[in-house]
């Protein structure tokens, strides 16, 4: 099961993926460099030959190689149509694989929520599952059931209602006291129910101190990730967690990940 597909993952961080990069437009974007000095007749005994052997007189723009031309020199020629294709100007100054790269990747709406969810103050994997669970990509029953893999649907925290991303953050009374308690410890005034207004609304007015902000950022990818193992001990191991437990973990982790962040800037 993939539950985010390779297109996304490898979107940046502020569309929406994770920033992974495609090897393919990489690779395409690095041999383009090749391509950009056989245009730009770079003085070196390499785009010599290939003028002098294969280019000649023609136009490099439009020259077509011959089918007796080895797959090298084809896939160069490959890369300089796609290259073309993509409006990538190859009589440029100075050639920029990075730059060369964003025009050949597919690109996605421009996101506002990625800072709160990719902050340094959150623990790495507390960020993923939270990255999920915005995406609604986690493996709970109702996408489980579509799947075939799993008939009963109920919410094994608060065994009120099925389970699935909308009902688990936070429909569901566990996670709704989850989210109650430690909304009045750091004096979090929460209106909306769902993951996902949760984040946009702190995205959009979290003002104050960078520490703040920061606080802000890993309580809420705590909550999601503490949420998300409790129900997976209760699923898999037959283990209940009670909300306070759940709660002294979201406070303790958090507080030593602020301590530990805030003592490197400080270096």
């Amino acid at each position: 099961m993939c539950p985010v597909s390779w297109e996304e993952i490898c979107l940046p961080k502020h569309e929406g993926g994770l920033g992974v990069r495609n090897i393919l437009h990489w690779n395409t974007a690095a041999v383009g460099k090749h391509v950009w000095a056989i245009a730009r007749k770079k003085d070196n005994m390499w785009v010599r030959w290939v003028h002098s052997i294969y280019i000649k007189d023609q136009d490099w723009n439009t020259y077509k190689p011959t089918q007796i031309c080895s797959w090298v020199w084809k896939s160069f020629c490959n890369i300089k149509d796609i290259l073309l294709a993509a409006q990538v100007d190859l009589q440029l100054h100075k050639y920029s694989i990075k730059k060369v790269y964003d025009m050949l990747r597919p690109t996605g709406p421009t996101i506002h929520w990625d800072k709160v969810i990719w902050n340094t103050a959150a623990i790495p994997k507390h960020q993923f599952t939270t990255w999920l669970a915005y995406k609604q990509r986690l493996p709970t029953k109702d996408r489980l059931a579509k799947m075939g893999i799993m008939e009963d649907q109920t919410c094994c925290l608060c065994r009120n209602g099925y389970e699935s991303h909308v009902h688990l953050f936070f429909e569901c009374d566990y996670s709704k006291a989850c989210m109650a308690l430690i909304a009045n410890w750091v004096g979090l005034q929460v209106s909306q129910q769902q993951l996902q207004h949760l984040i946009q609304r702190v995205a959009r007015n979290c003002k104050g101190s960078k520490l703040r902000r920061q606080a802000y950022s890993a309580i809420i990818s705590a909550l999601v990730y503490y949420i998300w193992r409790a129900r997976n001990e209760k699923l898999w191991n037959n283990h209940g967690w009670t909300v306070e437990q759940v709660t002294q973990e979201i406070k303790y982790n958090v507080k030593i990940r602020l301590l530990y962040v805030n003592r490197g800037n400080k270096r």
